[in-house]
This record gives C-alpha cells, structure tokens and sequence, in this order.
C-alpha cells in the first residue's frame, strides 16, 4: 500500500521542485512611462537609490517665498513674506505640509544662505543712507556678528556660499570705481575676517561662485574674462590668493572640494573631471553631464544629463559606480543632500519651459523662469 502510494506522490513532488527552480530564476520588471511634461520617479531596482516620494515643497506659497536648504536631515529652512514688508524665517517640515516660525525678518533685511548644518544664517541689513552691513545669525541662541559692512558704491556679484564644514563663508564684492572684486572670508569659530583683492583687467571680467575649503587654506572660483568662463583653484597666503590651477570650463559652472586635497568641475562639453592638487593628477569621471551636487559624506554624486533627466551614483575612489537616473522632465542648477543621504533637495527648471541665458549667472536662484523646489525622498 505505501509503495503504491509513493507511486503517485513523487512524481508531483518532483514536478513541483522543478516549477519552484524555474520559478527562482523568473524576475519582474516595472517600467513607468513619463509624461509629456514632467515625469513622476523613475523606479530602479538599485538598493541605494530607489525612490519613495516626491514632495513638492509649498507650491502654493513659492511666489512669496524661498526655500533656502536643510534645517536638519528631516526639516528644511525657507523665508515668507513679502519683500516689502517683514517677513518670517519658517522651518518646514515637508512630509506633513507644514511650517513653525522662528524668527522675524526685517523689510530693509535679505536672507543670503544658511549654512550645511543649519545652524548659521546670513543676511544683508540695509540702512536709510545706503550703507549695508553682511551679518552672521546663529540660530540656536538667535545671536547676530557682523561679517563686514558694504559701501555705497560695492554691489555684491553672487550670493554668499559656505565651505562644506560650515566653517567659513565667503562674500565677493565688486568696486566699480576702482575696478576690483574684494572676496571676505569669515571664519566662524575665531570670529574673523580675512579680505583679498582681484584687481580686473577690463570692466568685463567677473570673478563669482567663490568657495572655501574645510581648512580654510585654498579656494576654488569661477572667472569670467575675454568671453570664457575658467574654474580658478588657488592657495590662501595671508591677503592673497596664489593661483595654482586654471582651466576652461562650461558658464553653468558646476564645482566643488572632494576634500582640502582634491576638487570636482564640469568642463567646457559637460565632462566631470576630478583633479588632485598633491600630484597635479586629472581624472575624467563622467560624459555629457550639466551640472551635480555631491552629498556631504563625499560618498554620493546626483547629476542632470541630457536634457531634463537626473542621476544619482556612488563615488568609489576615483570611479562612479552605481548610475541610475531617478527623475525626468527637469533641468537642475543645484541639488542639496540631506545629512543622512536619504534625500536630494533640487532646484530647476521645467524642461519644457524657457531656459536662461547661457551666460555667468551668479544668482541663479533668482532667475524668474525657475519651477519651485522639491524633494526626492530614497528608501
């Protein structure tokens, strides 16, 4: 009787082995077609980077408002308000659309930038006479230094920028009357100013898009002289800068420190190029790309390419590894990551909108053609 039993059952056991080795080898594969304007994300089966969601940040408050960066790896900063009126800087907390004030901002004041932590704030005050003063404001205990004062006859050529350490900031001020850019360095922690001098060719030439290394001991800028936009690397030595690398580039004018010792730029036909200052070593990384954005960890890179897709991969070494694109139907000049790595704040335009002018533009926030800014949550 078991034997006759046995007759019939190992021929469905054995059939059922073989479905279940076949099966393991079957896999599925989702494929979203974008829409004709802007595209939801772009799924992968990448561990690091599949998307989760998309938030549109505040849409309908973007017309009187300016997202500014990360508060923290959850929250980011934004300041509300007419501009003509006192306005407010408000931490938002975008997975629930909503927002906590922290502090008023003045009619005569402009909010510059807020450092990598979240910590430091900038801001321009201005005076009846003109006379304007560049102020440092902590925001864990709401007090305010002054960074330097701003002549009458100074215009500021780009916004203020943070070393990635949030150690130091760096505002360029250009003297029309005695044609020279002045760049300020201001070092948070010993509560000084460092100030250098690029006296100009011709009236043409524009020195912007200033940043500080970690240390405090070089700086990476874009220059703008005879039609040709450059990426400057140059050494601090007390009140000036010794210029120690120089090379053409693209007038987006995508840069950054990898660390004290090695730099990021994109040049002249959209290549990534990696240089290493210690041995003058030039690597290429990446093809055809417009602009990126490296996460503060320097293990991580996003990327437009082409037209209107971006990208997100590894830094391993020398090598990007890992590319995968996560979002089409924009065109980004800037992509923050936040602490963690787990999200990408991107500011853009709409790809099927109008594109700014393909020349030095050192406020590219303010362009009018920008879309609101939103975020790309990972899992």
């Amino acid at each position: 009787m078991i034997k006759q039993i046995l007759k019939f059952i190992v021929p469905y056991v054995i059939f059922g082995l073989v479905l279940s080795g076949c099966s393991g080898e079957l896999k599925t594969k989702t494929i979203i077609i974008p829409d004709s304007e802007e595209s939801n994300p772009i799924q992968t089966v990448n561990e690091d980077f599949v998307v989760n969601k998309i938030y549109k940040l505040m849409e309908e408050d973007t017309s009187n408002g300016d997202i500014l960066g990360w508060a923290d790896k959850e929250q980011v900063l934004g300041v509300f308000g007419r501009k003509d009126k006192e306005r407010s800087l408000e931490r938002i907390d975008y997975s629930y659309n909503s927002r906590q004030k922290l502090i008023n901002i003045a009619a005569n004041t402009e909010v510059e930038n807020v450092s990598p932590n979240g910590v430091y704030l900038v801001k321009t005050a201005a005076n009846e006479d003109g006379q304007r003063k560049l102020l440092l404001h902590n925001l864990t205990d709401n007090k305010e230094d002054v960074i330097t004062e701003i002549v009458k006859t100074n215009i500021r050529t780009n916004p203020v920028t943070w070393s990635n350490n949030s150690r130091f900031v760096a505002s360029l001020q250009w003297d029309r009357n005695k044609a020279e850019t002045k760049l300020i360095i201001y070092d948070v922690i010993s509560r000084s100013a460092n100030e250098l001098l690029f006296p100009n060719r011709n009236e043409r030439d524009m020195i912007y898009n200033v940043k500080v290394s970690d240390d405090g001991k070089s700086v990476l800028l874009m220059k703008f002289a005879d039609g040709q936009t450059y990426v400057v690397y140059g050494k601090l030595v007390g009140s000036e800068m010794a210029n120690q690398y120089e090379q053409p580039v693209n007038s987006e004018g995508s840069f950054d420190f990898i660390n004290d010792d090695q730099i990021m730029f994109v040049g002249q036909k959209g290549t990534l190029y990696l240089y290493d200052i210690r041995n003058a070593n030039t690597t290429i990384l990446l093809d055809q790309i417009g602009s990126f954005g490296l996460s503060s960890d320097r293990k991580y890179i996003a990327f437009s390419k082409g037209r209107e897709s971006i990208y997100v991969a590894k830094l391993q070494g020398n090598t990007v590894v890992n590319e995968i694109e996560i979002y089409k139907g924009m065109i980004p000049f800037q992509m923050n990551w936040s602490k963690d790595n787990k999200k990408i704040l991107i500011y853009g335009w709409r790809s099927y909108g109008p594109l700014p002018v393909a020349v030095p533009r050192p406020a590219l926030t303010t362009t009018p053609e920008r879309n609101g800014p939103f975020i790309i949550e990972f899992k």
